[in-house]
């Protein structure tokens, strides 16, 4: 008989079952601590450097990591109901499966699809900045990952993800405040920020209204079959529609399968085995000019630039007035540095084809690494006036020239456009800082830089730049918090850790300084440069001088005089005026005191 929907979530003790007195909060806070604090802890690090050192690529380490260190939350969990609670296995709503549940499984996948597909629609809508192009990179490496692996990592999170968010915290909660509503809301909120540090907190609102059916699914069936099923099957769905779409080109006729198997590899990431798949295809057509570009354009992308040229001069010796091919022989040449070739097949490509967006665009490129940026900006400004549809990376290569030369207001406008297609495109948000900031309209290049930080906050170069803008603006506990966060999430970056140790040895405001933690991360980016730059070796004598240490500051302080021998005549200048103070005595304050 069904349980009236007000009932506690936790399965009762079979009869006859001897219960350990086990604390229940002791439990509870066992099993969560174990499930969430990996997440926090340094392990899954280590995992995955260890299977990186075995030699196996980085999203193969990332999906074994993520795979076993599941499973063997999934066998603690178990463990701590099993043999300390001394439950059974019905108290996480595990049981045996039944083809209802199955049924049961792929509605509430149905139901989840059609919510979230309205949900993320509704978002997109209302907030089309911050809603739209979530966690792109994200899919992007799970597209890229191999399909074994991916089905693994997929059946690990269904399996686990349901006994421990739902299975394990949503009944124990339950019996601990009495409140199934509390209990679902606690759950429900672990299970959605325990997505955040690998998707950020964008993905986690998205995928809210999925959490919350599977919260529901549970507490209406007390059966986590179902869930695990659901939720298996929505991680696959990707997979499974690529092996939809390659037995359906094989079915259809389309194309061959080893054309289609090269383009999966391609889309995977795997360019040497998708080359060698075309590579079949061509024994059959040795001169099929689509395969031979399919070839060369996974051949390009794993580098192999000398295996593209000779596919593309079969094609051109076949067809010398290809316009595409030409490009893409022009965008080889580029990658080997070879300008010369590069400008005269784009060239030969722009007066094939004088009215072709692509022409210009790749000449532009071409220009460009030859330092031309006039003529770069003028092929840009062609290819914009010929493309059939306004393009964003046409706007932001020519606003990212015009930059380099200095002219900020074109640049602006030009970046602005950029962003008008392509809203949360972090390179034209940063670049747009950059001319604010060079244009000194600090508060606007604050606010892209801060835009920035929203979309990667993981990103330690943009609270290293806005950091310094911070600076600039004699913000310095501003500038002081960046630099930290800066330091954390790249703590092997000499240069951030040169300005955090600066910023600690010389800052006018008395309250920031610190010269033992100034001492700590000076060192810290002098081993990370090889003790070879003098500007690393000055910082190390200012933070001596903070610490009180005047006898090492000398010595350092003359050491990155003796290093700087090329340096510019003001920075000699400003070496020996700190060596100057550092024998009198007293430290260097840099810029104005706060007032």
């Amino acid at each position: 008989m069904q349980r009236p929907a007000g009932s506690e979530v936790s399965a009762p003790t079979a009869p006859g079952t001897p219960v350990r007195p086990a604390s229940l909060y002791f439990t509870t806070f066992l099993g969560l601590l174990v499930a969430f604090g990996t997440l926090l802890s340094p392990v899954p690090h280590l995992l995955e450097s260890s299977f990186g050192w075995a030699g196996i690529s980085s999203k193969g380490s990332w999906a074994l990591t993520e795979s076993i260190l599941k499973l063997a939350v999934g066998a603690v969990i178990v463990g701590i109901v099993v043999l300390v609670e001394r439950r059974p296995l019905s108290s996480l709503g595990l049981r045996n499966p039944t083809w209802s549940d199955f049924g049961l499984g792929l509605a509430l996948l149905l139901a989840i699809m059609i919510v979230e597909g309205v949900y993320t629609t509704v978002l997109r809508i209302l907030f089309p900045r911050g809603m739209s192009n979530v966690a792109v990179e994200q899919l992007k490496f799970f597209l890229q990952m191999p399909l074994g692996l991916w089905l693994i990592a997929a059946l690990a999170a269904g399996f686990v993800e349901e006994i421990v968010e739902r299975g394990f915290a949503l009944g124990r909660f339950a019996e601990i405040s009495g409140s199934l509503a509390l209990a679902a809301g606690v759950a429900l909120a672990l299970s959605v920020v325990a997505h955040v540090p690998f998707w950020g907190w964008r993905y986690a609102v998205l995928i809210l209204p999925a959490e919350l059916l599977f919260v529901l699914t549970y507490i209406w069936q007390r059966n986590i079959i179902p869930n695990i099923i659901a939720h298996t099957l929505m991680d696959s769905l990707p997979l499974a529609a690529r092996f939809a779409s390659l037995a359906a080109v094989a079915l259809l006729g389309v194309t061959r399968v080893d054309v289609a198997l090269g383009s999966l590899k391609y889309y995977q990431g795997d360019y040497k085995g998708a080359a060698e798949e075309y590579g079949r295809a061509l024994e059959a057509k040795p001169h099929d000019p689509e395969l031979l570009r399919y070839r060369a354009d996974a051949e390009s992308a794993d580098r192999n630039y000398v295996a593209v040229l000779i596919d593309l001069d079969e094609i051109l010796a076949r067809n010398p007035k290809d316009v595409d091919t030409l490009i893409a022989r022009s965008d080889a040449y580029l990658a080997m540095n070879n300008y010369d070739r590069a400008q005269a097949d784009a060239d030969r490509a722009v007066a094939l084809a004088p009215q072709d967006a692509e022409t210009y665009s790749m000449r532009a490129y071409v220009l460009d690494h030859r330092g031309k940026l006039d003529d770069a900006i003028a092929d840009l400004g062609r290819a914009i006036k010929y493309s059939r549809a306004k393009r964003a990376d046409l706007y932001y290569r020519r606003g990212f020239a015009e930059a380099e030369k200095d002219d900020y207001d074109h640049a602006i406008d030009d970046l602005n456009e950029a962003l008008k297609l392509a809203p949360d495109d972090r390179d034209t948000i940063w670049k747009r800082a950059g001319a604010y900031r060079d244009k000194k309209q600090y508060d606007r290049a604050i606010e892209d830089l801060t835009r920035v930080i929203e979309i990667e906050p993981n990103n330690a170069s943009a609270y290293d730049e806005r950091g310094d803008i911070h600076g600039q603006r004699g913000e310095y506990r501003l500038e002081l918090e960046d630099y930290r966060k800066a330091a954390d999430l790249s703590p092997d970056n000499s240069v951030i850790a040169n300005a955090l140790a600066w910023i600690l040895s010389t800052c006018p405001d008395d309250k920031l300084r610190d010269g033992k933690l100034a001492l700590k991360y000076a060192n810290q980016a002098c081993n990370l440069s090889s003790w070879l730059e003098w500007q690393v070796i000055d910082t190390l004598a200012a933070a001596y001088a903070e610490a009180g240490n005047y006898s090492e500051a000398v010595v350092w302080e003359q050491r990155a005089i003796d290093m700087a021998k090329t340096a510019s005549a003001q920075d000699q200048k400003d070496l020996r005026d700190r060596l100057d103070l550092f024998k009198q005595g007293k430290p260097f304050r840099d810029r104005k005191a706060p007032q």
